[in-house]
């Protein structure tokens, strides 16, 4: 794979000394990107070699990537592109941004934890060990018959804490909303639990914006610069386009639009912004927000909750009726952000809106 191996002839970004917070994030996803191009492992990491890791039968496998169980070891997977790809480049490339996504959201709820990895140099691809986190959420094919498609311990979990349950999927999307990340092909086979925790066990893609934007070009730069994470997103989710029409706008997947057929009726087009919509001569920007109107739309995720849970009390679940009633509005900037989200299943006061904040300071003006 000549195109992979002239990325070692880049030098990776400099970074400060003494870092914290989201830069301590950045950092991490980029050692994890030095490391799958020949610098040693980070620090943290526990596994650098395949010694005592026998790979048993393929879990799952997507057009880019797999997930290999280990043999005696049922709390992990192995993960590595896929062999008969055509497009080994693109294939190696997912698996690589794979690894930075685990280390940018390391520790933060319902990301599955990275253990480590190591290189086959004879074939140019990497393997990491992460944590087999779960089982599926569903059981068959997704339907709007919201119970028969969900598994045992995701429904009984729904109906036992409804509050919880729905706290537990919502900081999910949180983890990877925050840190920059939108999961373009969102469909309920992403998403299993364990314990009281939802996870998304398939990295979603960045946005122009994402912290660790610039590491992913540098690793990406060398090897095409259509690659379909961080190029890809920024031609379709462009945040200052010009437009006349609907039409002039970026529209996301079909399977961000309901294509598995997996939306409550009457909410099954997707968020409006998702299908390409001009605002006052721009297009309206795809982000976290979109994923609020998801949430209450998905016949797996609040709506689910919202039928079969068993609240303490009407008036908790009038709230998530009422929550999810404004997480469906039309317009982005209506809708509550996940974090206020959040703040309204746990009962504390919901932070101001931003179009109230605008509306506010308009008027300070005049």
């Amino acid at each position: 794979m000549e195109a992979l191996s002239r990325l070692d002839a880049e030098p990776a970004p400099a970074w400060p000394t003494v870092v914290s917070g989201e830069a301590a994030a950045v950092a991490r996803a980029a050692a994890a990107a030095a490391w799958s191009q020949g610098a040693p492992p980070p620090r943290h990491w526990t596994i650098s070699s395949s010694t005592g890791y026998d790979l048993g039968p393929v879990l799952g496998e997507g057009a880019r990537k797999k997930a290999l169980t280990v043999v005696g070891r049922p709390d992990v997977l192995v993960k590595t592109r896929v062999r008969t790809s055509a497009h080994k480049v693109r294939s190696e490339l997912a698996t690589r941004s794979e690894l930075m996504y685990l280390e940018l959201n390391r520790g933060r709820r319902g990301v599955p934890q990275l253990y480590g990895g190591w290189r086959d140099a004879a074939e140019d691809r990497v393997y990491y060990v992460v944590q087999h986190a779960g089982s599926p959420i569903f059981v068959k094919e997704v339907s709007i018959l919201l119970s028969n498609s969900s598994s045992a311990a995701w429904l009984a979990f729904c109906r036992a804490d409804p509050v919880g349950a729905a706290t537990a999927l919502v900081e999910c999307f949180r983890s990877f909303t925050s840190s920059g990340y939108f999961m373009e092909d969102l469909h309920v086979a992403q998403f299993t639990l364990a314990g009281n925790d939802i996870y998304a066990i398939d990295a979603p893609e960045t946005l122009p914006d994402a912290p660790v934007a610039a590491v992913m070009d540098w690793i990406a730069r060398e090897a095409g610069a259509s690659w379909g994470g961080l190029k890809y997103v920024e031609m379709r989710l462009s945040v200052h386009q010009n437009c006349t029409v609907d039409g002039d706008c970026p529209a996301v997947s079909d399977i961000e639009l309901c294509a598995f057929r997996d939306c409550v009726p009457g909410w099954d087009q997707g968020a409006r912004e998702a299908r390409g919509w001009c605002r006052k001569g721009w297009c309206a920007p795809v982000d976290a927000r979109a994923h609020t109107y998801d949430l209450a739309t998905r016949a797996w995720a609040l709506p689910l909750i919202l039928k079969e849970g068993r609240f303490p009390s009407l008036h908790q679940k009038r709230r998530l009726e009422e929550l999810i009633k404004r997480m469906r509005s039309e317009a982005p900037e209506d809708r509550p952000s996940l974090s206020d989200v959040l703040a309204a299943l746990a009962g504390r006061p919901r932070a101001v809106r931003f179009r109230q904040l605008w509306m506010e300071t308009r008027l300070e003006l005049m």
